[in-house]
């Protein structure tokens, strides 16, 4: 963010977000910390796949993504957590 400082000047300003975004980042880190505790295991919806065994029963497949950066896993499972709170 630029701010104008007078006599032409303008001083860039660093903004990191609210305080109340960070909690909330943070409270999702923790529910993913105490799934993983609990041996949940919250996995991206792109890593795997329904596929009907019997009419009306369903097993989870897995899928192979192995150009996936972790830091797009992580973004995937805080966007499912979030949902969960």
């Amino acid at each position: 963010m630029l701010l104008y400082a007078g006599d032409g000047v303008l001083i860039h300003v660093f903004y990191s977000g609210n305080r109340l975004s960070r909690c909330g980042e943070y409270l999702t880190d923790c529910l993913i910390k105490s799934l993983e505790i609990k041996g949940v295991e919250i996995r991206p919806r792109y890593s795997f796949k329904q596929k009907e065994v019997w009419p009306g029963e369903f097993q989870a497949v897995d899928l192979d993504f192995p150009n996936t950066t972790e830091s797009c896993t992580l973004y995937c499972q805080r966007e499912i957590a979030s949902d969960i709170k």
